[in-house]
């Protein structure tokens, strides 16, 4: 009996002939021998996991099965070339059972390759998640990305918050110096003022350009200078060291701090007092008796800059803010809408006063939205809407040429807001719509207004929001009261800066005030809309037969140089 497993016996397993012929026949012999001898063995598909790896493998009973291994192994190379080369990997062998044989093909496990007990089933292990390559996971390292991502993010929103607050020392610093130099000069000046003074060759005194030097009349040099009693007084009289009073004087009268009569008497309008006749009405004051109503250039310039004090007042510091805050402004709801791209605010909002005037954006558009556009009635939810729509659509149905039906047109546009505003009802629905859309607006705003406030300012900040939409509808339905039509345009960002419908607010953009004024004008051109604070409003008339065009308020605007997205 030739022993399979002995030197000089080599076969290859997935051939289906022998090395020589006389093993071939030695092998034929002894398969048959033991064919009879061997004990029937059970189906493959009832042998247990735990049988089969307690089976221990003899050299006779992996002789007497290898016919059929060869006769599995040629089935597979016709069918599944795929599953037999599985069968053939490494990881598939058990220690102990390995053949060894000449070709590097041939290292496979006897228990796996030869033994049909151990020989896996083709129809249960052969599926789409044993054969099919697994995809390699992705979520762990987009997790990780996503979280550098934030990471460096932040550290840049602190970099830019450290050189913006450099950058303001550095200012503060140089505006210091500046301070101290016109002081030394200011100084030197004096020193030089008194030297020349006391030289008794010199009838007169230098003083700046500004003043006039006085003269005194042409004396010798030992005469004293005197001066006249009919003229002023020189210069110098200002800068010698003040004398002692021979008689005693009166103490001075107290310096109180202005008083709120310094300032504007209603946040809802600007009509001047008629203080002349205050003491005949009962010491009651009376604003528009004798007195024409304020021009719509300075009633629409005072309300807008009354909601940029507002803005000013009570929108969050930025200081105030860690740089996760900070990174999460650019992202808010309210900035993100109108204002421009993320990545514009996330620089913008860490600038000095830029995050003041974009609050100051969206309280503007959303009383422009409410209160003063041809739709806010509509948008108010007011029960005659229907017909102010109406009037609206038919503007767009008149042809463009035809003046004296867009005149009629505004003449019943004047009749019906004049009606709506003279309703017993009006003054009770607006005060509604006031508290209505301050709440709704504050919400808007959670994250960019300040929350360290006192009750008391809290109240006040909440009661002049709603006095600011008060004065909102006033001029919304002033304007609509007169047979002209009116147009609000905001700049979208990204417009080329237009000096004629456009006001620079960017005032520091090339270091102070008045180099900033000369570099745009010179070239407007080269400059873009960041995002505007305020529309500009044009008004129209059509009762001369053709259209007289006028802008009544510059869009305020924030500019860059063009090229900067």
């Amino acid at each position: 009996m030739v022993n399979p497993f002995s030197k000089g016996t080599e076969f290859e397993i997935y051939g289906s002939t022998t090395r020589t012929a006389n093993d071939h026949h030695h092998l034929t012999e002894q398969r048959k021998s033991n064919f009879n001898q061997r004990p029937p063995l059970a189906p493959v598909n009832s042998v247990s996991p735990a049988t089969n790896s307690a089976v221990q493998f003899q050299p006779t009973a992996i002789t007497t099965s290898f016919q059929a291994t060869l006769n599995m192994n040629l089935w597979l190379q016709q069918n599944n070339p795929g599953l037999l080369a599985r069968f053939s990997e490494p990881s598939n062998t058990r220690s102990g059972l390995a053949c060894t044989n000449t070709s590097p093909r041939t290292h496979v496990s006897a228990a796996k390759a030869l033994s049909p007990i151990s020989m896996p089933n083709p129809q249960e292990h052969a599926t789409a998640e044993n054969l099919l390559p697994k995809l390699p996971s992705i979520n762990q390292d987009y997790a990780r990305i996503t979280e550098n991502l934030k990471h460096w993010n932040l550290e840049l929103t602190d970099q830019l918050n450290s050189a913006n607050q450099q950058l303001r020392s550095s200012q503060d610093t140089i505006s210091s110096l500046k301070y101290r130099l016109i002081e030394q000069e200011r100084a030197q000046t004096h020193h030089n003022h008194r030297s020349a003074a006391v030289r008794p060759e010199r009838s007169y005194v230098i003083t700046p350009k500004f003043i006039r030097p006085v003269m005194s009349s042409t004396t010798r040099p030992e005469e004293p200078v005197t001066p006249s009693p009919t003229k002023e007084l020189s210069l110098m009289k200002a800068f010698d060291s003040p004398s002692t009073p021979t008689k005693p004087q009166p103490p001075p009268a107290p310096q109180h701090p202005p008083t709120r009569s310094f300032r504007r008497r209603h946040h809802r309008t600007a009509t001047p007092e008629q203080r002349s006749i205050r003491a005949m009405m009962g010491n009651k004051p009376v604003f528009t008796v004798g007195m024409g109503p304020q021009n719509d250039r300075c009633l629409l310039f005072d309300f807008f800059e009354h909601i940029k004090q507002w803005a000013a007042a009570y929108t969050v510091h930025i200081k105030s803010l860690n740089a996760e805050q900070v990174h999460n402004l650019s992202a808010h709801l309210a900035l993100a809408g109108s204002l421009g791209k993320p990545s514009q605010l996330m620089v913008l909002v860490t600038e000095q006063d830029m995050l003041i005037a974009m609050v100051a954006s969206v309280v503007c558009r959303h009383m422009w939205t409410y209160a003063l556009d041809e739709h806010s009635i509509y948008a108010s939810g007011h029960p005659q809407a229907d017909i102010c729509e109406e009037l609206a659509w038919k503007w767009t149905t008149i042809p463009l040429d035809n003046h004296e039906a867009k005149h009629d047109l505004l003449l019943a546009q004047q009749e019906i807001y004049t009606a709506i505003k003279n309703a017993p009802d009006h003054k009770t629905w607006r005060a509604a719509c006031a508290e209505r859309l301050t709440t709704k607006l504050l919400s808007d705003l959670n994250g960019l207004l300040a929350t360290s406030l006192f009750p008391a300012a809290l109240t006040d900040r909440n009661h002049t929001l709603s006095e600011l939409y008060v004065k909102g509808y006033r001029i919304g339905f002033r304007l609509r009261m007169a047979a002209t039509k009116w147009q609000f345009q905001w700049p979208s960002p990204g417009a080329e800066f237009n000096p004629g419908t456009m006001v620079n607010e960017s005032r520091m953009l090339y270091g102070n005030v008045l180099r900033t004024m000369g570099e745009v004008m010179k070239d407007p051109r080269a400059h873009e809309v960041l995002f505007a604070v305020s529309p500009t409003v044009t008004r129209s008339e059509f009762s001369a037969g053709h259209e007289q065009r006028a802008v009544v308020h510059n869009a305020l605007v924030h500019i860059t140089h063009k090229g900067y997205a």
